[in-house]
């Protein structure tokens, strides 16, 4: 999958989602502690998109719980 994504393809796998490579251009950053700016260079990066069958198993899935409850045992 990596040398296929290097090479510009984009990966399907099916019934999961898409990965393709895009280009982010250029854009001003901020430091949020101190408010500086500085420049973010250009790059490429890895989106993922889900399949519509993981969208739907995901969206009748029961919730999981938060990391703030807790399971109790029958």
């Amino acid at each position: 999958m990596g040398e296929a994504l290097m090479a510009g393809e984009n990966v399907k796998l099916t019934a999961f989602g898409s990965l393709q490579v895009r280009s982010r251009a250029e854009r001003l950053g901020r430091n949020p502690r101190t408010g500086t700016e500085h420049r973010i260079s250009p790059r490429q990066t890895v989106v993922f998109t889900p399949s519509a069958q993981l969208r739907e198993a995901l969206n009748h899935a029961e919730p999981a719980p938060s990391a703030g409850q807790v399971r109790q045992r029958a």
